[in-house]
Formats: structure tokens, C-alpha cells, sequence
């Protein structure tokens, strides 16, 4: 479900997010830490969505595997982490982040969803060990609501995009035949008719009517004519330019 919930978001390997960006930005300078990450946890990596101050090899290749995120630990307990001090902690003395980075202190909150899920962190590093206080997981936690909440609205904004789509789509479509409705169909008319005579250039209208349709159906059943209707329209598509417009004038009635 966590993972199902992220990949949902539909954020992953797009470009920087500019409110994001400035969030980790914001907390780095307010936290006086040289490393401020926006982390996704994914199966077997992390991945950076916005960052500051990572090395230069990590912040051009945005990620790292899982096994040597501390972001992980965070998304397993579904709570915030602060290690003081990795270099004397067993479970991270040995992490390629403390030995070869010489990161030493890690505070991360959890990036969770509405559903409760934990797809991440929004975490700070330091070079140095050092002490972090209640007071201050609770700050780094509400740049964390913040960052959920641009994450959250720009996914709800591309679902009512898509439905959008989907009800102009719906609204201009013979969605059985997949070619435009008779309504679309002679609103292009009526446009090209006026283009035609603007520009004194004409256009052609084809219209074409299925010989027989009738006698099919009551031969064969309607479920057939269905699919000589579909594998006409086939021919057509691959007879016409695609700027041509194709539409259902009637019941067994094609345009172009």
C-alpha cells in the first residue's frame, strides 16, 4: 500500500519541484545544517526529490540503494530518527554514508500520506555530531506537512486534469467506434466551412453510408454488426491523413 500510494504521486524521476526546493532550502538554513534531503523510499533505493548540499556525485545521480539510506529506518518505524552520532551508533558505524561521506548526524521526520502511509522523509545531515530536541522534531515535522501537502495537490491537480480530459473526451467521442460524435463532428463542419470561405480554399465532406447494415444485424445478430461497424472504421483510419476528421454521422452513417 505505501509503495502503491507513491507510485500514485506520479513524482518520481520528473524535475526538481520549485516548493519543494525551497523547502529543504528553508530548513537547512533554519537548522544551520549543511545537508537538507526531501527522500522517497522506494523497494530498493532512495530517491532524492529535491535536495541541498548533497555531494556532487549524489546530487547528480539523486539517489542511493536502500540498504545504506537512513531514510529507511524512518519509513520502517513510521517515527522520527536522530542519531547524534553515527560513527558511535552500531547500526549505522559502518554505512558507507559515515564512513566515505563523513556524515555523522541524521535527523529525519516521515513524509506520510492521508492514507497513513510513510513514502519517505524529510530529513538534515551534519558533518559533525550534534544535539537535536524535541522542540526542533516537531519543527522539521511541520516542513514535512508542508511537503505533503504540495505533493498531495499536485497529484490531486493532474487526477482533475485527467478528469477533465476524460469528460471533454466522453463529451465529443462515439467512445465505441473511437471517432468523433455527430454534435463534434458537424461543429468541425461549420468551422472548416468558415475557413474554407475565409481563406477561399475548399474542403472536402465524405460521407458514407454501410450498404446492408440492416440485413447484417438481422442475419448475423447485432454483436457482429458491432464489429463490422469497428473494422470499417479500421479501413477508414488507415485510408485518411491523420489531420482528416473522422465521425459517426448516424447509426450505420461514417463522415470524413
Amino acid at each position: 500500500q505505501r509503495l502503491k500510494e507513491l507510485y500514485e504521486l506520479d513524482i518520481l524521476q520528473d524535475e526538481p519541484d520549485a516548493v519543494l526546493q525551497e523547502v529543504v532550502e528553508k530548513t537547512a538554513k533554519i537548522f544551520d545544517a549543511p545537508v537538507s534531503v526531501i527522500s522517497l523510499v522506494l523497494e530498493n533505493r532512495q530517491w532524492f526529490k529535491a535536495h541541498v548540499g548533497l555531494p556532487k556525485d549524489l546530487a547528480e545521480c539523486r539517489q542511493t540503494p536502500r540498504e545504506v539510506s537512513f531514510c529507511t529506518h524512518v519509513v520502517e518505524s513510521r517515527q522520527p530518527l536522530v542519531i547524534t552520532n553515527a560513527s558511535q551508533d552500531e547500526r549505522f558505524c559502518n554505512n558507507s554514508l559515515v564512513i566515505q561521506r563523513g556524515l555523522h548526524f541524521y535527523a529525519g521526520v516521515p513524509l506520510m500520506t492521508r492514507n497513513k502511509n510513510v513514502i519517505g522523509t524529510l530529513c538534515i545531515y551534519d558533518y559533525k555530531a550534534r544535539q537535536f530536541f524535541e522542540d526542533d522534531i516537531k519543527l522539521l515535522s511541520l516542513f514535512a506537512d508542508r511537503v505533503m501537502a504540495q505533493l498531495e495537490l499536485k497529484r490531486d491537480l493532474a487526477e482533475a486534469r485527467r478528469e477533465k480530459e476524460r469528460y471533454r473526451y466522453l463529451s465529443i467521442m462515439d467512445t465505441f467506434l473511437d471517432i468523433y460524435n455527430r454534435q463534434f463532428l458537424m461543429d468541425m463542419v461549420e468551422a472548416e466551412c468558415k475557413r474554407s470561405h475565409r481563406f477561399r480554399r475548399p474542403f472536402a465532406f465524405l460521407l458514407l453510408d454501410v450498404d446492408h447494415f440492416k440485413d447484417i444485424n438481422d442475419h448475423y445478430g447485432h454483436l457482429i454488426g458491432d464489429h463490422v461497424l469497428q473494422d470499417i472504421v479500421k479501413i477508414i483510419k488507415a485510408s485518411v491523413r491523420e489531420v482528416d476528421i473522422i465521425g459517426r454521422f448516424g447509426g450505420d452513417e461514417l463522415a470524413v
